[in-house]
């Protein structure tokens, strides 16, 4: 069983994931996502649970700002890769964990780092996770100069 935060995170990803492949309104994904796909009922014990609350907060923040962040992503990509060729899975991924570094300085950017990290080993091989892992990093090297430079 995954821990609470760690179930919560891999939720956003795939609502996130939901938002960018459909229509959907993001109230509408969040909505069937806490009502439908995730449960805190005593009744599932093998059910990982989510903080609806964290949840919602970057579902819709990751939202809200994901032009933003896709400026972020694309600027820490090489030259050679454009953003509309990473998976969608991934993408969404990588939105969610440049939306907690960037928004949720709260948050210990080793901790961000190692969630999202982790979360990508459910979906990808070897390659694909390291490129997130080096991703992530080198992104929040420059937040974080850019933060201590202000």
């Amino acid at each position: 069983m995954l821990k609470t935060r760690t179930s919560t995170r891999l939720a956003a990803v795939q609502a996130i994931f939901q938002l960018n492949a459909t229509d959907d309104t993001a109230i509408k994904v969040v909505n069937d996502f806490c009502s439908f796909r995730y449960t805190n009922s005593k009744k599932s014990e093998n059910i990982n649970k989510i903080d609806f609350k964290f949840f919602k907060d970057i579902v819709y923040g990751a939202h809200s700002k994901q032009e933003n962040i896709k400026i972020i992503l694309s600027d820490g990509l090489s030259k050679d890769w454009r953003i509309e060729r990473l998976d969608p899975t991934l993408k969404a991924l990588l939105i969610l964990g440049i939306y907690e570094l960037s928004f949720n300085k709260d948050i210990p950017v080793s901790v961000v780092i190692d969630e999202y990290v982790s979360i990508a080993s459910f979906f990808f091989d070897k390659e694909e996770i390291g490129f997130a892992n080096g991703l992530l990093d080198n992104i929040a090297k420059k937040i974080r100069l850019v933060e201590e430079n202000d």
